[in-house]
């Protein structure tokens, strides 16, 4: 499989499971679970619902309620923060798509100033 091709299919997936993402419903349960200090304003949807899942994850860990958060629970959270992002693959995925964005505006550009060259004799 070529390299545009395989980026092609990364952009395809994409936008079948990233970019349907409804950023206001999972930035609610975020706020309604996390601590109110805890911005995630300028957070976008890939990452809110990475948020999530490791919120979940610290409350499956620690045998902790999601729906009842406390400060222990926060603080687990903040502290276990470093470990691997669970949605990994899906990050991934989503740089190969921007790769796949860049590579055809190079394409569209070499094209368009392939097509300007003349030749001079």
């Amino acid at each position: 499989m070529a390299r545009l091709e395989f980026l092609g299919r990364c952009l395809d997936l994409d936008k079948l499971v990233i970019e349907p993402i409804v950023e206001r419903h999972l930035r609610a349960i975020v706020r309604a679970v996390g601590a109110p200090e805890d911005n995630i304003d300028g957070v976008r949807g890939l990452k809110v619902l990475d948020r999530l899942t490791r919120l979940a994850q610290v409350a499956n860990a620690g045998g902790l309620s999601l729906t009842k958060a406390s400060s222990e629970f926060i603080s687990r959270y903040h502290r276990d923060a470093t470990a691997p992002p669970p949605l990994d693959r899906l990050f991934a995925m989503s740089d190969l798509r921007q790769m796949k964005s860049i590579e055809s505006r190079r394409s569209t550009q070499s094209a368009k100033g392939a097509g300007a060259v003349r030749p001079c004799c």
